[in-house]
């Protein structure tokens, strides 16, 4: 007997290795095949007669960069009482959401939908999670970090960063993990480029506030860490800053901005890790603006990185309209194509994997949108 289980204990440990050794252990995200070029935007609007239908407060543009079709395919309805930041992650395979959080209807949350292989997405009751918290007043941007399994979540009101571990796991109230007081921002959307996070810093002479090597610092709880920006650049003249993207192979930032006579542009600042050294005033190398462009309050804009990609995205909550845009725009210039709504888009977030320009109508079949 002694001999027989010597030989079963080496074939299951011989089993669990080899099973062990197929699991994708990588903190990079399946490349497809074929193109995934999907469009989320979330909108603010949220119906408050129970006896009407909600608002759909999220939908997508799948594929987003057809050059003959920009329409919605899909849409869904979140728990949010009004939509606000939006952020999805193909590492944790989830879409974030944020809560306008509007007096009369209180919702201070953050909305965890889980992203089936085709967009679908599904609410808390069905896979997804939400993390609860009355911190979270007003959450402008979002962004998870894969390395560590984080989200990390900029608070306008009280110009804070809260950070949640393992948020996927997440349906209940939960402390955060680590709270950074930002000291010299007020805060708006963030991004991250590697080991830094760029946030927007709101107000008259705006502009980005750098804080390099933040995923360094390990969450300590009940310990709030006053936090202060390694470089400041301002753009001065601007107003509104608000959407903010980097696209790190092509070396370009993007920024909205609009004024109060609801003229919208959308800043390139190019060669910009050269910038990035050193607090300082920076310059667009060139802008997107004026009357044809049809940007009024730009709020949000999504670039897709991709090697060969052509597109930008921009959401604009006073025209109501999604507006896709080339990369190589300059000046007045009409959008390529835009996606009209009711609704009040206020963010935007671009899933945008695989080859480019795999989403093109077959010629067989017109009305069929190839499956990514």
């Amino acid at each position: 007997m002694t001999h027989i289980f010597r030989v079963f204990l080496a074939c299951l440990i011989t089993i669990s290795l080899f099973i062990s050794s197929c699991v994708r252990e990588d903190d990079e995200p399946i490349v497809p095949e074929n193109s995934i070029t999907r469009l989320y935007i979330s909108y603010s609007d949220y119906q408050s007669n129970e006896d009407l239908d909600p608002y759909e407060n999220v939908v997508i543009i799948d594929p987003a960069d057809r050059e003959d079709l920009f329409s919605v395919n899909l849409k869904h309805t979140s728990e949010a009482r009004g939509g606000a930041a939006l952020h999805f992650s193909p590492f944790a395979k989830r879409l974030f959401q944020s809560s306008i959080n509007t007096p009369g209807r209180p919702d201070t949350a953050i909305y965890i939908m889980s992203v089936g292989n085709t967009g679908v997405l599904a609410n808390s009751d069905k896979g997804g999670g939400k993390i609860l918290n009355s911190k979270l007043t007003s959450v402008k941007g979002i962004f998870y970090y894969s390395q560590k399994d984080r989200l990390y979540a900029t608070n306008l009101q009280d110009s804070s960063i809260y950070v949640f571990n393992r948020p996927s796991s997440l349906n209940r109230y939960a402390l955060p993990n680590q709270t950074f007081k930002i000291t010299d921002a007020r805060p708006w959307k963030a991004i991250s480029n590697g080991e830094d996070v760029y946030i927007v810093k709101t107000g008259s002479n705006g502009g980005i506030a750098i804080y390099k090597n933040l995923f360094e610092k390990e969450p300590s709880e009940d310990v709030v860490e006053n936090l202060t920006a390694d470089v400041i650049l301002t753009v001065e003249g601007s107003t509104n800053i608000r959407g903010i993207d980097y696209d790190k192979e092509k070396d370009i930032l993007l920024l909205t901005d609009y004024n109060a006579s609801n003229q919208g542009r959308v800043l390139f600042f190019e060669n910009f890790s050269s910038l990035a050294e050193e607090s300082k005033s920076i310059t667009p190398t060139r802008e997107i603006k004026g009357d044809d462009t049809g940007l009024l309050q730009p709020i949000d804009i999504a670039a897709d990185k991709r090697e060969g990609s052509l597109y930008f995205y921009v959401a604009d909550q006073e025209a109501k309209k999604i507006s896709r845009f080339k990369l190589d725009d300059n000046g007045n210039i009409e959008p390529d194509k835009v996606y009209n709504s009711t609704l009040t888009p206020v963010g935007i977030s671009l899933d945008a994997r695989g080859p480019v320009g795999g989403n093109k109508v077959p010629e067989d079949n017109p009305e069929k949108t190839p499956e990514p």
